[in-house]
C-alpha cells in the first residue's frame, strides 16, 4: 500500500521529501494552532507542548490523506497515530518533566493517565473529518483517484 501512488509502490525518498517540505512545515504550524484552539475551546486552556503534538499529528493525518487507505481505515489509523503522539508527549511532558498538563487517570481504560480509550475514539472521529477535508481540498474525493 503506497503512501504516494506510484507504479512501483511506496517510495521512502518521496515520503522523506514530503515530510521535510515547506508544505509539511505549514501543515505543522496549522495543525499545532488548530489543536491548541480545539483544546482551548474544549478545556478552556492549553499548553505550548500541545502545539508540537498537534503539529506532528496534523502532518501525519495529511500523510494518511494522501494514502490509498479508505476513509474508515484512515480514521482508525489516524486515531491510533494521534494516541501514540499523545502517549509520547505525555511521557515527556507529564511523566518525565512532571508538568501535569493532562491526566486521564479517572478515564476508563487509561494507560499511565496519559491516553485512554474514550479519547482514542474521539481522535478516530476527528481523523475522519481531517482526512476527508484534506482529500476534498486536494481534489481527491475517493482514495484511489488522482
Amino acid at each position: 500500500m503506497a503512501l504516494f501512488p506510484t507504479r512501483r509502490g511506496p517510495s521512502l525518498l518521496s515520503l522523506l521529501s514530503y515530510l521535510f517540505s515547506l508544505t509539511s512545515a505549514l501543515q505543522f504550524v496549522l495543525g499545532g494552532l488548530l489543536y491548541c484552539g480545539l483544546e482551548v475551546a474544549y478545556r478552556g486552556y492549553t499548553h505550548r507542548s500541545m502545539l508540537v503534538a498537534g503539529g506532528v499529528s496534523f502532518v501525519l493525518l495529511c500523510v494518511l490523506a494522501r494514502s490509498r487507505l479508505g476513509l474508515a481505515a484512515g480514521a482508525v489509523a489516524g486515531g491510533l497515530m494521534i494516541t501514540a503522539v499523545e502517549l509520547a508527549a505525555g511521557a515527556v511532558v507529564n511523566l518525565w518533566l512532571g508538568l501535569g498538563v493532562w491526566d486521564y487517570s479517572a478515564q476508563p481504560l487509561n494507560l499511565w493517565g496519559q491516553i485512554c480509550l474514550p479519547y482514542t475514539i474521539k481522535w478516530c472521529a476527528l481523523s475522519a473529518l481531517v482526512i476527508a477535508a484534506a482529500r476534498i481540498a486536494r481534489g481527491w474525493t475517493s482514495p484511489g483517484s488522482a
